[in-house]
Order: C-alpha cells, then structure tokens, then sequence
C-alpha cells in the first residue's frame, strides 16, 4: 500500500522544515510506501528552494512548482501528481503528529472498501508546540442512501484519506473560504463507506493573517455563501437523505448568517455581497428541510428591497427560525 501526501506551499519558508520533518517522523518505521508531494504555488519568499532541498535528501519527496492560483488549485495540482493508492492532504504550516500513520495504516488496511478514513486534528498556537497525540476506535458509515449529520459536521480535509481513484473524481474550488467543506459535501454525495475515527494525529496551527480569520469583506461573506449554498446543492443533488442537524447547519449558514454578516459591510460591499447572495435564493436546496424552506421562500420574496431582506433575515436568526 502507497500514500500520498500533499502539502500546499505559499511563502511559509518558516514552516516548511518543522512541516516536513514531522512527516518524516510519523513516516519513520511504517509498514507503509510514502510519496510527499509538495506543491510550490509561486512562493516570492525562499520557499521553493527550501521544498528543493528537502527533495534532494528525500526520495520520497517531490516538488511541483506552479504558478500563483490559491490553495484549491495547489491541492488539484498535487492529487493530479499523486501516485499513491490513498491521498491525503496537509497544509504546510501544520504538523503530523508521531502517531499519524501508526493510527491510519491499521485503519486503512482494516477497511479497503472504504472511500474515505477521517481522523481528528487539534489546533494549537503558532510558536506553541503541538498538540499531544491521542487514539480512539473506529466508527464505519455507508453513506449509500442517506449522510449522517456527524459526518457532514465533524468529517473534514485532514487529516483524512481518500483512495486515490475517488479523490480525483473531486476538484478544489478556488474559493478563499470553505473550499474544503465544498469539496467535502462533493465527496459525501458520491462516497459509499466513510470510516471515522476521533484519533487526533494532526496539529493544526492557528496563525493571525490567515484568510479564516482575516476581517470579514464582501469577497469572504460570497464565499460562505457560495460554500454553503454549494455543499448543500451537492448533497440534495445525490438523492441522500441529509442529517436534520448537519443540512440545518449548512442551511443556517446561508440563511442566517451571510445576510448577517453582510448587513455589517461598508455599503459598497454590502451591495455586491447582497446581490450574490440573493441570486442563490431561487434554488430549493433546502426542500428536505420545510423550516429553511419557508425561510428561504419568504427571503426570495423580499429580494427586491435589501433593507426588507436582510431585517427579516436578522428577525429569523432572533427567532432561532435559521
């Protein structure tokens, strides 16, 4: 058995030996080929040559050097590369941790009719070190006729593994903002079996400046809604019955808090923000839900005023109706 591993790099010269070395550590003694495919996405700083070097000491390393297109476009870059018959992902300011591999190939192994092995990962502060490893058990799901809301709630990008022939079935939006639940709601409307386990092997450094907690603007609320919207298209689009609470989440997400947050922009973009967002209530992707459905409808209705909308959008959130 082959993994893949890809690891998205812009100017994080800082990050790139603790990221890499913590790799080669959990790699160290697991029955297991190992394929570290880093994708340099036009890095200005002194990255690519760091990833060069690496890849000069390490066979298992290879780098792809790209020009600037954003995390999704790296990450599709780097699946493309992949040769593994499992693919997984990690962002290059974050950290296996020693148990990474040791806890996964088990599971791997255990389950080969598994679409997707999901493990946990824990934040931790950048110049902290990283979170301590911990083990659980397994829990299996087929997700052939219906999604439950623990998998759309608590399934993620990373630390999960996806076999190869189903991760490039899949494509990264280029979204800023909730590319990965997009790409994940996309992969649990096509996946079958889902194996989750709350094993935390994965340490997920929490920086100022990244765009997740970057001050909100127009170009963020579009995106929330786009992945909302989008994730929630993808699974009412599979015929699976979605989890009340995973599909009231998402539904919520687009309902309630893109018009809540958008009624905080400077005019100019609120009104950009505005109009996409409306453009989004036509669909009925919340039909399996009446609540949100109700919602939605009386949203559309008051389209053609922004000042209605988004104050019947701010008295449903108060009712706790979305």
């Amino acid at each position: 058995m082959k993994l893949s591993v890809v690891i998205p790099f812009y100017n994080l010269d800082r990050y790139v030996r603790p990221c890499l070395d913590s790799v080669a550590s959990a790699a160290r003694g697991a029955d297991t080929g190992l394929e570290v495919v880093c994708v340099d996405d036009g890095s200005t700083d002194g990255t690519p040559a760091a990833l060069d070097g690496f890849a000069a000491e390490d066979p298992r390393i290879r780098v792809v050097h790209k020009p600037n297109g954003g995390e999704g476009s790296a990450r599709n870059a780097g699946v493309a590369a992949a040769t593994g018959d499992w693919v997984t992902f990690l962002d290059g300011d974050d950290v296996w941790l020693p148990n990474h591999l040791e806890v996964a190939v088990p599971i791997l192994r255990h389950h080969p009719e598994a679409d997707i092995v999901a493990l946990r990962y824990a934040d931790f502060d950048d110049g902290a070190p990283p979170p301590a490893p911990t083990g659980a058990e397994e829990t299996v799901f087929d997700l052939e006729e219906s999604v439950p809301s623990e998998v759309v709630l608590e399934v993620g990008v990373f630390p999960t593994f996806f076999r190869r022939g189903f991760a490039v079935q899949g494509n990264f939006s280029s979204l800023p903002l909730g590319a990965d639940r997009l790409y994940m709601a996309q992969c649990f409307a096509k996946a079958r079996i889902v194996v989750k386990c709350d094993a935390v092997v994965h340490g997920y450094r929490v920086r100022t400046g990244s765009m997740a907690r970057a001050v909100w603007n127009a170009r963020k609320v579009v995106s929330q809604c786009d992945y909302a919207f989008g994730s929630l298209t993808a699974l009412a689009a599979s015929g699976k019955r979605i989890g009340r609470e995973g599909h009231g989440y998402l539904a919520s997400l687009w309902l309630s808090d893109v018009p809540n947050r958008l009624a905080r922009l400077p005019w100019a973009e609120r009104s950009v923000a505005w109009e996409h967002w409306v453009r989004t209530l036509g669909s009925d992707c919340v039909r399996a839900l009446p609540r949100f459905d109700r919602v939605r409808r009386f949203l559309r209705g008051c389209s053609s005023s922004m000042a209605l909308s988004l104050a019947a959008a701010r008295l449903f959130r108060k009712l706790g109706v979305s």
